[in-house]
This record gives C-alpha cells, structure tokens and sequence, in this order.
C-alpha cells in the first residue's frame, strides 16, 4: 500500500514538471513568431461613399395615373322570338361563333298561317268596302271618287294602304258605325306582327350564345341567343377616389397590353358617380373602335394623362426616404428635406416644393442618416 502511494506521488511530480516545461516552449515560440497585424491606412476618406447626384431642375410635368381595365363590347344585345313558329334555315346558321352583316336574317320562322289569316281579313275588308260604296255614293257623293279608287286599287297581297279622309263629320260617323277603322287598324297589326317572324341583324356583329337549327320550334318569349357588334367597344377601369377630381370627360388616356404590340390612344366618354366600398374607386369608360386587336372581354393596361403640374421635379420613386423626404447633398453632407409629392409618371414621382439648383441623391443609398459624409458624382 505504502508503494503505490509513493508511485502515486512521483507520477504527479513528473506530470507537473512536463506541463511547465511544455509552457515555456509554447510561450518562447509565440514570442518569435508575433501574429501579423493588417496597416491601418491614413487615408481618412477611404470609408466615404461616393453617390451620383441630380441638380434639381422644375419644370411643367403632366403626372399619369396607370390601371388595370376590362374591355366591354358597347352593343351586345340578346334576341328574344315575339313569335311561334318552326325554325326557317336562314343566310347563316344561328349558331355561336358565326359572324353577320348588318341586314342579314338572323331568325326566319314559318309564317303561311299568319299570312293566309291576314289574307283573309283583307278579303273580308274587301267585302265590307264595295258593300258600302252605293250609300257613300248616295249620301256622301263628294267622297265617292276617293273610295272607288281605294277600292279598286286594293291589293290582297301588298301592305293594306292607309284609309281615305271622310270629309264631314257625318260621314265619319257613318264609317265609324261600320267599323271600317277597326277592321282596318285590325288588318294593319297584323302585317306589323308579321315582321316579328323575321329577325335582321342590327349591325355587323358575332353570334355569342346560341345553337339553333332548321326545324326547331320557337316559342314567343323564348331567349334565342345574343349578338355582339365587332369591333366597337368600351374600356371600363377604377380610379382611387382621391384621384378622381383629376379626371375628367375628355381626358386622353393609352392603352397598351401584352396581348398586342401596338398603343391605343381615346379619351374618356363618361365617369360613374358611385364610389366602390370595398375599394374605394370610380368607374371611368372609354370609348374605341378596334376590330382586330381587342377583344371583348379583354384586360388591358389603361393610362391616364392628369393635368400638368407648374414647377415640379422628376425623380425615381426609389430614390425617397421610407417618410417620403428628397435627399439634399450640401457641404458634402446628406440633409433630408420636406417635399410634396404631386403624381407619378411611370416609376417615377412628380415633387412641388423643392428649391430650385440644389443637388440630390440620384440613387439608392442604403443606411445613409443625416449628417453623413459623402462624395459626390452628377448625372
């Protein structure tokens, strides 16, 4: 037991001695190997930065306002049968997609009932009239002439001719106890019911809804399909409220999309007067004739030109403060000043109430602070 202790005690000696020696090995060397420390430079403007630089220069600048708009087809009607009947083959198929002219029959519908009725009534009106001419002759004979030539010029086939004048007042009673202008408003309803069995296109246009066929039976009230005029259309787009002062009737306005290459140029028709709640806006519309490039239904990029701003400065939206300040460059030193923004144009912002020939910054400058020191370069 005493043995191991004395090992116990040596072995500690000997640790200790190895660790102090290691030490001072350690330490000798560091002394003759000192760690290389980086030249600290003497030029004292190695830090500054150096930023590009605008003279500010006011001129008249016409802001612009840029929206998102719908483009809308300005006459786009739905065509409804005032009629019964079976379904006519027409000029073109009543069918989606097809275009027409103005003037071409959209709808044609069996209409030989309705014709021999009205035939008949006009054989009836015949009858009525050539009974009647013996008592005109006797007791109105200064009206006699008009009637016999009405009567012998009276067509079962064209449209019944509108009724000579009686040329006193007992002669207009007599024709009223025979009811001649009954049967003759009669006749004439009828024939103005029998347009209704043919539908004309109104306009140049395109059948949108729709998918008839030749036999199909038509039921008076029925919705046909819809026709859309090609190649007139209205642009209808939201301006905040707080802009909408700045517009008005008349106002020029670009639409561009990517859909096609070319800019559009037109002016406002008209400007809504109810204000979205949701959003805050007003519906303005412009009118354009375009019949290859836009399409109905369409979302183009809408411009509008505001009125031009008196002594105001151009500059990249980027290049303010987050609160909206101009950065001045004076004596080599960054200053933030007031200023009032006006509009935009493009990405860029319209300021009032900047002084004219001071310098500014003319770039993005993260972690610049007033007071700080820079050189300058002007563009």
């Amino acid at each position: 037991m005493n043995n191991i202790n004395k090992f116990s005690r040596k072995l500690s000696v000997i640790t200790g001695f190895v660790i102090i020696v290691a030490g001072v090995t350690l330490g000798v060397f560091l002394i003759k190997n000192p760690k290389q420390k980086a030249p600290v430079s003497d030029n004292k403007d190695f830090d500054i930065s150096v930023v590009n630089t605008k003279t500010v220069a006011l001129n008249e600048i016409a802001p612009t306002y840029e929206t998102t708009g719908e483009v809308i087809a300005r006459n786009q009607v739905e065509i409804y049968a005032d009629a019964t009947g079976t379904l006519h083959a027409s000029d073109k198929p009543f069918k989606k997609g097809v275009t027409v002219q103005r003037g071409d029959t959209l709808i044609h519908l069996d209409k030989r009932e309705k014709e021999l009725l009205i035939k008949s009534g006009k054989a009836d009106f015949y009858s009525l009239l050539v009974s009647l001419l013996p008592t005109i002759k006797s007791d109105y004979p200064e009206s006699f002439h008009q009637w016999k030539d009405y009567v012998d010029n009276f067509s079962n086939t064209a449209s019944i001719a509108p009724l000579p004048e009686p040329k006193s007042e007992q002669e207009k009673y007599f024709l009223a106890a025979k009811k001649v202008r009954n049967r003759y408003l009669s006749i004439k309803s009828s024939e103005a019911n029998l347009e209704k069995y043919t539908i004309l296109a109104p306009f140049d246009g395109v059948i949108t809804k729709g998918e008839l066929n030749p036999g199909t039976l038509v039921r008076a009230g029925q919705m046909l399909g819809e026709l859309m005029e090609l190649g007139k259309y209205e642009i209808q787009a939201d301006i905040p409220l707080d802009e909408a002062n700045a517009i008005h009737t008349g106002a020029p306005i670009t639409i561009t999309s990517d859909a096609f290459k070319q800019q559009l140029e037109t002016k406002i028709t008209r400007i809504g007067k109810i204000v979205d709640q949701n959003t805050q806006t007003i519906q303005f519309y412009a009118n354009i004739n375009s019949r290859n490039v836009l399409k109905n239904g369409m979302f183009v990029t809408v411009t509008v030109q505001l009125p031009p701003v008196e002594d105001a400065f151009l500059i990249n939206r980027k290049y303010l403060t987050e609160n909206g300040k101009l950065i001045q460059i004076k004596d080599s030193l960054l200053q933030l000043i007031p200023c009032t923004i006006e509009g935009y144009k493009g990405n860029q912002v319209i300021l009032t109430q900047v002084p004219a020939g001071i310098e500014v910054v003319n770039q993005l400058l993260p972690g610049a602070y007033e007071g700080m020191q820079v050189k300058t370069i002007n563009k």
